[in-house]
């Protein structure tokens, strides 16, 4: 009997141990995903915020993956304020992001959010060229749910011994904090085509958090993300536009992305408001990627699927990857104020 009552706390171990190599790898190494990051590319390069032709711009991105086994959605907020430094050709973006993120079995993951603030700067008259740069803090706390169905796995293996205690160890994992910076160039080159660039690194302080009471550490590595778009209109109806989302982790895993897409805008009327959207895309080594959707000139939706390619496909066994997001444009007039005028009664 106690020969097995000893199995059963190996057992319990061993889980435990598991749990904590996965996932503090799992975070250490992966960052937050998207498929189109245009419904909300300040999450991709903080320069980014505060970079559309309007007072406030409301966002949002969500992406479930692989039969809801991974959850991931964004929501955000971004303001202009005009700079005093110089009015017409200067403005400061301020923006509030908050993210969700759920991974794997066990439910583990981050809810959390941040403070983006960039500040833009017209490189010509017409503001045909404009180069920004940005920064971000984001806070973000960790844990998994302890109803999953891997936990409520763990528990029958371990004949119940894999107790509310043992949840609260691995319970305690603490939260961390995030400094995020980049800048950006984009160009009107000529009528029918312009260009946009960007270089970001995300966790220039390489947080670390805990996983558990015994003080086990893991560090997230710092990410840098690369972005080149390229947007050539054919005629006054149809655009084209390469673009290529690069990122990669150096400091903890060597972990690459390399997003290729074409994305194509169709204006359905002749003058009309709305325009249709449809591209392919390629995540090297992972998915093959569908983009559709339509936009107008503060409005854009798109729909996003994900195919998996990579050599799990047939062991995974699952869909790919759905993808929702938009972003819409305010603008808010102001009203011009005229001082008075005061005749001189002499006259």
């Amino acid at each position: 009997m106690n020969h097995f009552i000893n199995n059963l706390k190996v057992i319990r171990k061993l889980i435990l141990l598991t749990i904590f190599i996965n996932y503090s790898i799992l975070l250490s190494s992966q960052d937050l995903h998207f498929t189109n990051y245009r419904n909300i590319s300040s999450f991709f390069n903080p320069a980014y915020n505060g970079d559309f032709s309007g007072t406030y711009k409301i966002q949002a991105n969500a992406r479930s993956q692989f039969d809801n086994t991974y959850k991931t959605a964004v929501f955000g907020v971004a303001y202009n304020l005009w700079s005093p430094l110089k009015s017409n050709r200067h403005w400061i973006g301020i923006g509030i992001d908050l993210e969700y993120d759920k991974s794997g079995d066990l439910a583990f993951g981050g809810a959390g959010g941040g403070l983006l603030l960039s500040y833009h700067i017209m490189l010509d008259k017409k503001g045909n060229s404009v180069f920004s740069i940005g920064g971000s803090y984001k806070s973000t706390s960790v844990g998994f749910t302890e109803d999953s169905e891997a936990f409520n796995d763990a528990q029958k293996i371990s004949s119940g011994s894999f107790n509310k205690d043992d949840y609260e160890k691995i319970d305690n994992i603490s939260g961390f904090s995030s400094w995020d910076a980049g800048i950006s160039f984009k160009s009107k080159l000529n009528k029918s085509n312009e260009v946009k660039l960007g270089v970001a690194m995300m966790h220039l302080n390489k947080p670390h958090f805990t996983f558990s009471k015994q003080g086990g550490q893991s560090t997230i590595g710092r990410r840098l993300n690369i972005n080149a778009n390229f947007k050539s209109y054919f005629n006054n109806r149809f655009s084209l536009e390469p673009s290529v989302y690069y990122s990669i982790v150096n400091d903890v895993d060597k972990q690459s992305n390399i997003n290729l897409q074409m994305v194509g805008e169709y204006q359905i009327k002749k003058k009309g408001k709305w325009w249709l959207i449809a591209g392919l895309g390629y995540r090297t080594g992972d998915s093959f990627d569908i983009i559709t959707g339509m936009r107008s000139e503060n409005t854009y939706i798109s729909f996003s699927f994900d195919v998996n390619v990579s050599e799990y496909a047939k062991v995974i066994n699952r869909v790919g990857a759905l993808e929702l997001g938009a972003y819409h444009i305010i603008l808010v007039k102001q009203k011009i104020k005229f001082d008075p005028v005061i005749y001189c009664p002499r006259l």
